[in-house]
């Protein structure tokens, strides 16, 4: 997210002087998010390490490899199968509530953005559109509203 007066990325430093963290900004389908790594002081390689842990931390946000930070058990590599009760199949019309989210969300970017970020998202018909997956189009239209208002910000 910074760069030193020679270019380079700004580090957070320890207090002898060894880099501990370094904050970043990680892009996926034209969203980009705000992501830190960090690492402990004195390892070999740090500045690999901390791109490393920017990046998995940062896929986090976008919902990528949830899983492999869960704390299932495992037995010889494999999970073991969740003993979590299965969730009951929602009683709301989710083509009727897809429908409606839609619809909020054209009232809100546009039609043709809205369309835009479905396309992006491959989500084809109203039921698609309900739980986690609103919520992925609402945060890809904020976050291509955001950028376009600091383009906008940035040419004035």
């Amino acid at each position: 997210m910074g760069y030193t007066e020679d270019g380079q990325p700004f580090l957070t430093l320890n207090e002898q002087g060894q880099p501990v963290g370094l904050w970043g900004w990680l892009t996926v389908c034209g969203v980009r998010r705000p992501a830190y790594g960090s690492v402990m002081p004195g390892k070999g390689e740090a500045i690999k390490e901390l791109i490393g842990d920017l990046c998995r931390n940062g896929a986090l946000r976008f919902g990528v490899g949830g899983s492999l930070w869960s704390k299932a058990d495992r037995a010889e590599g494999h999970e073991k199968p969740s003993k979590a009760p299965r969730k009951p199949k929602p009683t709301v019309d989710t083509n009727e509530a897809g429908k409606a989210n839609y619809e909020g969300l054209v009232k809100m970017y546009g039609e043709a953005e809205v369309k835009a970020a479905l396309a992006t998202l491959g989500v084809k018909r109203w039921d698609e559109l309900v739980g986690d997956m609103i919520d992925k189009v609402d945060d890809l239209l904020h976050a291509k509203k955001l950028l376009a208002d600091d383009m906008g910000a940035t040419q004035e």
